[in-house]
């Protein structure tokens, strides 16, 4: 007579017992995720390693060199009034805002020049590494390239036009 009491206490406390226990997955799980924030590579050391020396023995190559570093520098650095001040139309700063993320570090490697398009226009493409602690980023550490675009202005002095 006893069993037929017993058996529903037994059911309800299995059923409870297993929802705690879900409970307590549910929270390990979201505790072990807060922990595992993604961190920034420690021995990805950002760098321009560009070396405006490198290009002393032509005259073109050593100038476009010096505003290419200053601005590379400046990224580096997020120095973002340094940066505007290289810039063509210094207005045109908070395009590349996003070069200037705390959570993406660069490595800026090499450059060539890939084209003058006049005297006073000129297209590179500057190789660099990059690590990240952004989450939806697949892949933590990557390579790539950009094309600098740098131009004359009025003053004769190199300027990046644009970045792509």
């Amino acid at each position: 007579m006893y069993f037929r009491f017993l058996i529903p206490f037994f059911l309800i406390m299995a059923l409870l017992t297993g929802c705690a226990s879900t409970e307590k997955q549910e929270n390990k799980v979201s505790t072990t995720q807060s922990e595992g924030k993604l961190k920034l590579d420690p021995n990805f050391k950002p760098a321009v390693l560009i070396k405006v020396e490198d290009y002393n023995n032509d005259t073109k190559k050593s100038e476009i060199a010096k505003t290419l570093v200053l601005s590379l520098d400046a990224i580096i650095s997020g120095d973002k009034e340094k940066f505007a001040s290289n810039l063509l139309n210094p207005n045109d700063a908070s395009v590349y805002e996003h070069l200037f993320d705390p959570q993406v570090h660069y490595r800026f490697v090499s450059f060539e020049i890939i084209k003058f398009h006049t005297s006073s226009k000129v297209h590179l493409t500057v190789q660099f590494e990059g690590n990240t602690n952004i989450e939806s980023v697949e892949e933590k550490n990557f390579s790539g390239q950009k094309t600098f675009i740098l131009e004359k202005n009025q003053n004769g002095n190199w300027k990046v036009q644009n970045i792509d």
